[in-house]
């Protein structure tokens, strides 16, 4: 019986995150697979490796008091410089851009992952 090759199409690429909030938990997930997050005072910082396509779900919660601030960067790690595709900010209890029903905590979207994405411009 023949097997499906559930990574056709995609390559290994190695994703940084920095999160700034002084909340008491963050979470980000690359198309479902939390990336782990390290705190250090308000930053947070992780890596992971994903075999990504054309695009990837990325979805980030954060939890704290209300008011609180929060901030995230998403990149592709290349061997000279980083390659930001997704730079988000917004405050716990308040809406966020379209985003309305996470109430400041967080936002949930698709996002387009360049085809060469290190090579120099």
């Amino acid at each position: 019986m023949p097997t499906e090759n559930l990574n056709a199409g995609k390559l290994p690429l190695t994703f940084v995150a920095t999160a700034e909030t002084s909340a008491n938990a963050v979470h980000l997930f690359l198309d479902g697979a939390e990336m782990n997050l390290r705190q250090n005072g308000d930053t947070w910082n992780g890596t992971k490796e994903v075999n990504a396509g054309d695009a990837m779900h990325v979805k980030f919660t954060v939890n704290g008091f209300e008011g609180t601030a929060w901030s995230l960067t998403l990149a592709i790690k290349c061997p000279r410089t980083s390659k930001k595709i997704v730079d988000e900010s917004g405050t716990i209890g308040e809406p966020n851009g379209d985003d309305d029903e996470n109430n400041g905590h967080g936002f949930e979207k698709d996002v387009d992952i360049p085809a060469e994405p290190c090579k120099a411009a």
